[in-house]
């Protein structure tokens, strides 16, 4: 409590902007002042506020008190310098300490018509932010050590980091004492980056970032693969790399550099090159070769084969698969005799194992299980291959789907509101009549997977107005109807983008459609046009 009263007086005696303060006593006699200053603590962080404390030991008449730094009078017009009178003696204090704050302090006491003076002087040092010079980037060979230096003043000691982690103490890192030099033994890609030197003193840090920059030999990332492709058709060869400082490519056939000024030879900005109209003399052993300032890099060496007797795309009838369908497709080379046939499609192998809807059959074809669009959208390649691994010839299969008689046509899907959207579809009315549909099942599906919901409406629905919260964008929309024989009559699947949508909070619609399985919930209203 008397600490709270002491304060408040004090705060409001420091209101005062007077640096000259008379101070009268009852006593008299010969003037024998001692003068007293302190500070604590002497070291003060620039932005605070240090109190100077000037206390009179002695016998005087009356007395007057001045401020000086650095043997001149304090400014009185400085709001920030305020002084005050207490029990404790003259006070000083300074409001938002600067660096030009540090200095001398000095406390005067003048006797009666200045007939004597005394004082005390005490140092105020002020700690400000550390400086550090801007270091910029740093590039380094490979294999060489790295040298990083961080130029600072009004500092301590200095520390690293690369990545957030503290280096000091890591292996092939070396400090020096003070911290002001990093060095990185025997650099390699993987040290390139931004390191962190950061300056600390008694109060205040500061950082600055490094950027390294390693020069090294060009990393390919994707090789050229043996190819075989018929005459006149147009081939890539991959070569794909990374490289700093910039590299340029240049490609070998047969071990002799191509000349990249024929018509039909490309190169591509990735590396990559492009062979047009390929003939027989096209064939034989590819490399790519990286070259930068530093070093350079050879691929993998690729064979590209020039065959006759590659077939031609065969095209499966659409006049049998539609979607749920089963079909087979033939690998006619396998009549040759050959030891193993690989499918592949999207450049990845067909693995029965992983999606069993593919099964390879005895006789090297490949059956479909229940045709999706994403079989549609897809080429297979079949790949014989005899007991040597040589490559016999390469056959092309699309599956290409025709709607069945009496699936809904001209779907069409239109947002309607943040949380809804419109689903629209027609049926001819002879189709309805001769395909006897009972009625329609919509499935909605995230192209993740993650979310699939169906939804049956009756046979006369037209359109549908779908409320949903969903958490995806892209979606499948696929109408199906159903026959009284229960044959299945899917419709084209169509992709869309829908808006984030929110549920809302809605009153129980007049719905005719009904849920066919959990998930996230749907509300639904069907009406007939």
């Amino acid at each position: 409590m008397a600490d709270s009263m002491w304060f408040d007086w004090l705060s409001l005696l420091l209101c005062s902007s007077v640096y000259l303060i008379l101070a009268e006593t009852a006593q008299s006699g010969t003037e024998n002042i001692e003068v007293q200053v302190h500070l604590y603590p002497s070291h003060v962080p620039q932005g605070a506020t240090p109190t100077f404390f000037c206390k009179l030991n002695g016998n005087f008449d009356a007395v007057t008190i001045q401020w000086m730094k650095d043997g001149s009078l304090l400014p009185r017009d400085d709001p920030r310098f305020r002084t005050a009178h207490s029990t404790e003696g003259y006070i000083l204090q300074i409001r938002i300490l600067k660096a030009s704050d540090a200095g001398s302090y000095t406390c005067v006491a003048n006797g009666k018509n200045n007939s004597s003076s005394h004082s005390d002087s005490t140092m105020l040092y002020v700690i400000v932010p550390p400086t550090v010079q801007k270091p910029g980037k740093m590039s380094v060979v490979e294999g060489s050590n790295a040298v990083l230096n961080c130029t600072a003043t009004n500092h301590l000691f200095i520390r690293w980091q690369y990545h957030g982690q503290f280096i000091d103490y890591l292996p092939r890192y070396e400090v020096n004492q003070m911290g002001a030099q990093l060095t990185i033994l025997k650099v390699t890609t993987v040290d390139a980056g931004n390191y962190t030197c950061i300056v600390y003193n008694e109060r205040f840090s500061t950082r600055e970032t490094v950027e390294l920059v390693v020069l090294g030999r060009p990393v390919i990332t994707a090789h050229p693969r043996n190819t075989c492709i018929p005459p006149g058709q147009t081939v890539m060869l991959l070569c794909q790399y990374e490289s700093i400082p910039a590299a340029r490519v240049m490609w070998l056939h047969n071990g002799h550099d191509i000349d990249l000024k024929q018509s039909n030879v490309e190169v591509q900005q990735s590396g990559s090159l492009v062979l047009k109209d390929v003939s027989v003399n096209d064939a034989g052993d590819y490399q790519c070769v990286v070259i930068n300032d530093v070093n350079y890099t050879e691929s993998q060496s690729a064979r590209l084969r020039v065959s006759e007797t590659l077939n031609k795309t065969e095209v499966v009838s659409n006049r049998h698969v539609s979607y749920g369908d089963n079909v087979i497709l033939t690998c006619e080379s396998y009549r040759l005799g050959v030891a193993t046939v690989d499918w592949l499609s999207q450049n990845h192998k067909v693995d029965p194992v992983i999606n069993p809807r593919y099964q390879t059959l005895l006789n090297g074809s490949l059956e479909i299980v229940n045709i999706t669009y994403r079989d549609e959208m897809a080429d297979f390649f079949c790949i014989p291959k005899l007991q040597n691994r040589s490559l016999v010839s390469m056959e092309v299969k699309r599956v290409v789907v025709k709607e069945p008689l009496g699936a809904p046509e001209n779907i069409k899907i239109e947002q309607v509101s943040k949380s809804s959207f419109l689903v629209k579809w027609i049926v001819a009315e002879e189709n309805m009549a001769l395909s006897s549909i009972t009625h329609f099942r919509l499935s909605l599906t995230s192209v993740s997977g993650r979310f699939a919901q169906s939804l049956i409406f009756p046979s006369d629905s037209r359109n549908c107005t779908i409320r949903a919260d969903l958490q995806e964008q892209t979606y499948s929309v696929q109408l199906t109807a159903v026959t009284s024989s229960g044959r299945l009559l899917p419709s084209r699947p169509i992709l869309t983008k829908l808006v984030y949508l929110v549920t809302e909070q809605t009153e129980q619609l007049n719905s005719r459609a009904t849920s066919a399985s959990t998930g996230l919930h749907i509300m639904c209203s069907c009406s007939i046009n």
